[in-house]
């Protein structure tokens, strides 16, 4: 194991040296994402904290979502009640109600093993063709409520713009992280340090 991000070898160049090198990419939606994509790396993106234009790309990436407490109702929402609620979300591509907390160790680790699995399934599981479906209908949804623009036309255009995104995504969701927070979070209370 080499703590690259704290060695004197860091640099931008072997940033991306290392990327395209590695078996594939751990990251999240806000980190090297665009570099692993441009070298074709198989990626998993971890700590997701939205299922609008940040989806896995290409057959075989996957993704972890953070997952989101409504503070109004005291509770984490499940996966399915999260796309359920498409019509809350705002131009910060979220909600003002959610707060979102990031993976454990053990299930990013459990996301690892699934992607370096060689028998991995190659058709995806019940529970990730519901995902697909699901997120199709939220965005449907939320197609009718959200505005990028006051503008109709304008408003139109970006539609068109991002529908490639947020339709063409041919990644999955990690089969164990669906298993435990499709119809209920599995994460039940809040950290100690955050007050609700």
């Amino acid at each position: 194991v080499i703590d690259y991000a704290h060695s004197q070898s860091r640099s931008a160049l072997m940033d991306v040296y290392l990327i395209g090198e590695c078996r594939f990419y751990l990251g999240s939606s806000t980190s090297l994402l665009e570099t692993a994509f441009l070298l074709n790396k198989p990626m998993l993106i971890a700590n997701q904290i939205q299922w609008i234009n940040s989806m896995p790309c290409r057959h075989g990436d996957i993704t972890v979502f953070r997952h989101v407490y409504s503070k109004v109702e005291n509770r984490f929402l499940s996966l399915q009640e999260w796309l359920l609620r498409a019509t809350d979300i705002t131009a910060e591509w979220s909600s003002p109600d959610w707060q979102f907390f990031e993976n454990s160790n053990e299930e990013i680790a459990s996301a690892v093993k699934e992607m370096m699995d060689p028998s991995r399934k190659k058709e995806p599981t019940y529970l990730q063709k519901e995902f697909r479906k699901a997120h199709t209908d939220a965005v449907q949804k939320l197609s009718k409520t959200f505005r990028f623009d006051p503008d109709e036309p304008e408003n139109c255009n970006e539609w068109f713009r991002v529908a490639s995104i947020l339709l063409a995504w041919r990644g999955n969701i990690s089969a164990e992280f669906l298993e435990k927070n499709w119809i209920k979070s599995s994460k039940t209370t809040l950290p100690p340090s955050v007050d609700s």
